[in-house]
């Protein structure tokens, strides 16, 4: 199941002249993946070479909650990094979730809130 967010929690466009606070929980699923794609779907490529993190590799905290950040410049813990000129959109995948069988279900509070931080 892919959930896809092309807006922050105050319903402003993502931009990547932004930078953004990504944190809370994700819904149950024995694996899942955090992703930065373009318009059309497609994986953003960046210098370091990461667009994304999975569930394996991402670091929590003691309450199992997840923080990352999207930005332009470096930022400690985990970051994932724009360029600040192609735009962007969040792509949350779950994997063998049983969300799958009552979407209905599921609750803001189940995923993960987008804050928007500062702007350039």
């Amino acid at each position: 199941m892919s959930l896809i967010a092309r807006r922050d929690d105050s319903g402003r466009e993502l931009s990547p002249s932004c930078s953004y606070l990504i944190k809370g929980h994700v819904p149950k699923a024995r694996a899942w993946s955090l992703i930065l794609t373009d318009q059309q779907g497609r994986l953003i490529a960046t210098d370091l070479g990461r667009s994304g993190f999975t569930s394996a590799e991402v670091v929590r905290d003691e309450e199992n909650n997840l923080t990352i950040r999207v930005a332009r410049e470096v930022r400690s813990g985990n970051w994932l990094a724009v360029d600040g000129q192609t735009p962007f959109v969040l792509v949350l995948k779950l994997y063998d979730t049983i969300t799958r069988s009552n979407l209905s279900a599921l609750e803001p509070a189940d995923l993960p809130v987008i804050q928007r931080e500062s702007c350039i």
